[in-house]
């Protein structure tokens, strides 16, 4: 775990051990001239790392986070003829650019999932208005001028998901176009909701004393058939 220096150049080698990430003490990684295809993800757990030598391997992508590497200040990339992730030309415009673009494909994948739980939500939504679930609390859900919810973030959880999973998701003669599960814990979703952003802003909103109206199944105070 002390090793500061490693060098395991021109050994024929196809992989690094993925226990790699355990050397927090390493500062010189030279693996030059091997025949390594992958590298493992640990090894940007090694963030006392200030010289790697990675060229003249058969690699064709650098590991995920690999802008964690914030010490890097030597890195040899050339002669990895199959390289994607980053683009050879991204790795000839120095270290800088390849922390950059790792940067940037990380937040691009926490963008797409947060708009897919975003968009998994709204039509759990849609499916518990149509089919209305939920028993008396589908009155408390309802569209706000056609193009937004108001709900009891609770009744989500311990309801509407539940009653949808019971009644229509788990029914083999289901025909529904929807979305057939919802597998995102509510940590997650909350976060997503709040975090993401479209071209008006901030998509949610709490609202602590929100009024519910009646839903629109509702004719004079009988459910409507």
């Amino acid at each position: 775990p002390n090793l500061q220096k490693l060098s395991i150049m021109a050994n024929r080698l196809s992989d690094l051990p993925l226990g790699m990430g355990r050397f927090r003490c390493l500062e010189e990684l030279r693996a030059s001239r091997n025949m390594i295809n992958i590298l493992p993800d640990s090894l940007v757990n090694i963030q006392s790392l200030q010289c790697l030598w990675l060229d003249y391997n058969l690699l064709s992508a650098l590991p995920p986070n690999f802008h964690k590497l914030r010490k890097l200040k030597v890195l040899k990339l050339e002669g990895n003829v199959d390289m994607i992730y980053p683009p050879l030309s991204c790795c000839a415009m120095g270290i800088e650019e390849v922390l950059r673009w790792s940067m940037s494909r990380v937040e691009t994948k926490k963008t797409a999932k947060v708009r897919h739980i975003v968009q998994s939500l709204e039509e759990v939504l849609r499916l518990v208005c149509h089919h209305k679930i939920g028993g008396d609390l589908h009155e408390s859900l309802f569209e706000v001028n056609g193009d937004c919810y108001q709900f009891p973030p609770d009744a989500l959880w311990s309801v509407f998901i539940p009653e949808l999973r019971k009644t229509l998701w788990s029914n083999p003669e289901n025909t529904n176009d929807g979305i057939k599960s919802f597998a995102f814990e509510r940590h997650d979703v909350e976060q997503a909701l709040f975090q993401f952003r479209d071209a008006s802003g901030s998509i949610v909103r709490k609202l602590p004393n929100a009024r519910f109206r009646r839903c629109s199944c509702m004719i004079t105070g009988q459910r409507s058939r």
